[in-house]
């Protein structure tokens, strides 16, 4: 469940070292905006290759292009997009899913779907 105080950095393990790092994001609130800082609006976001998107997140503490690539060892802040999730006010029940596409210099890939949901949020009375 998505709030505030939540922690939900993952740490991405790839021995034969990573070549390429995407993130797919089926979000009912974050897709339409990863779209428009995407290039070419994709809702995948390439954390490699595309400039665009590499400047946005870097700006949030995400790692990308030579952070990433040749390491065997990631951390991968995804709470950072969660907090994004949070400012956009989701409707409580929806489900925002993250896909991690990472491949290794030696060609396997790894797909791994990470699921947040959104919960109401308290109101002072």
């Amino acid at each position: 469940a998505i709030n505030s105080s939540m922690n939900a950095d993952l740490v991405v393990n790839a021995p034969e070292k990573i070549a390429q790092f995407k993130v797919k994001v089926d979000s009912p609130n974050l897709t339409a905006a990863i779209q428009g800082l995407t290039t070419g609006g994709s809702d995948t976001m390439d954390l490699v290759n595309d400039p665009q998107i590499i400047g946005v997140l870097a700006n949030l503490g995400i790692p990308t292009g030579k952070d990433i690539v040749g390491k065997t060892t990631v951390n991968f802040f995804i709470t950072n997009l969660l907090t994004m999730i949070e400012g956009l006010n989701p409707t409580a029940g929806t489900q925002h899913h993250f896909t991690l596409i990472v491949t290794d210099e030696i060609g396997q890939t790894l797909n791994q779907k990470v699921t947040f949901v959104s919960v109401e949020t308290a109101t002072e009375e």
